[in-house]
């Protein structure tokens, strides 16, 4: 049991370095650090097409470094908070 633990750990840990490897979701954590960004709007200054910033968005949501909401039509991504003490803890 405790090595299933460990080894879920290890995996989550993997996942966080995995999507700060990239430097462009590194610039949309930067980018919706102070408040709920659409992902279109993050897509635009990184000068990426919408379906690469959601792919990106979706890669950060996996790590737990970001939350997504889908009000209507568009999705909303903000900066999960707790993501390091989680992933440490």
């Amino acid at each position: 049991m405790l090595d299933q633990m460990v080894e879920f750990k290890q995996c989550s840990l993997d996942q966080v370095f995995r999507a700060l490897a990239d430097p462009k979701r590194r610039d949309m954590l930067d980018c919706s650090r102070e408040s709920e960004e659409a992902v279109q709007a993050l897509a635009e200054p990184l000068e990426m097409s919408s379906a690469g910033a959601s792919k990106h968005e979706q890669a950060l949501v996996d790590a737990g470094l970001a939350h997504r909401r889908n009000p209507g039509r568009s999705q909303l991504c903000s900066i999960n908070q707790r993501a390091p003490i989680d992933a440490c803890g």
